[in-house]
């Protein structure tokens, strides 16, 4: 029996919506049981999906992107951690996470897959918009 806990600690409302409804529509169709822990409301008619919410900040401004993240690296490694060795863990979005991950699973050896979909621009302080290059 396949088993897929697919974890989006970031995500919420329509962000990447289309990217994770497509992904859990691949994942249904090759596992027997597939857990979404999330906020978004993906998967709901597929008999072989479940859902279990997962705290995601969803608040914005630069205080509120910190927590989301923040709380993304402790609900990405809470997950690994409690999740069943049976059970493979995906996460469908590129989090900050990914080295405290990897070094924690070099110890706990679960199956993870990792979808780095994400398009990330990291912006000094006080910089409001991203210049592009001429040359």
């Amino acid at each position: 029996m396949i088993k897929i806990r697919m974890v989006d600690s970031v995500c919420f409302d329509n962000w990447h919506l289309q990217f994770n409804a497509q992904l859990i529509e691949i994942l249904s169709n090759i596992a027997d049981i597939v857990e979404y822990r999330g906020v978004q409301h993906i998967g709901e008619n597929r008999p072989n999906i479940k859902r279990k919410k997962l705290f995601v900040v969803t608040s914005s401004g630069r205080w509120g992107i910190i927590w989301r993240y923040l709380f993304s690296i402790l609900n990405d490694t809470w997950q690994l951690i409690v999740a069943p060795n049976d059970e493979i863990i995906v996460y469908s979005f590129d989090s900050i996470s990914v080295r405290i991950l990897n070094m924690l699973n070099k110890v706990i050896r679960k199956r993870i897959i990792l979808f780095r979909h994400a398009l990330h621009v990291v912006l000094p302080i006080g910089c409001s918009e991203v210049v592009k290059s001429t040359s």
